[in-house]
């Protein structure tokens, strides 16, 4: 298991499981990695990623309502993905 350091201050431990290797790439390049400085934005996506995982591994334990908690997590994600894009985007612009 992966410890990410955001700022001495949170510590969240991330799963090496293979079903999430595709979001943790997206997170941190290497497992050794110190993120000095995260936006907001940023911090919300890990807060959203932990809770994703915790949810969907009580599901594959067999409780279904966490799937409905999983699924709810990945839409917020996918949200917060399709509103930083926008803010890079309007802020690379007017660059």
């Amino acid at each position: 298991m992966l410890v990410l350091h955001i700022n001495n201050i949170i510590s969240i431990p991330l799963l090496t499981q293979e079903r999430y290797s595709i979001i943790l790439v997206t997170i941190i390049s290497t497992p050794n990695q110190r993120i000095v400085h995260m936006s907001a934005a940023g911090d919300k996506l890990m807060q959203l990623v932990q809770a994703f995982i915790e949810e969907d591994n009580k599901f594959e334990a067999g409780n279904n309502a966490a799937g409905t908690r999983a699924r709810k997590a990945l839409m917020e994600i996918k949200n917060l993905c399709n509103d930083r894009r926008k803010a890079i985007q309007e802020t690379k612009n007017s660059r």
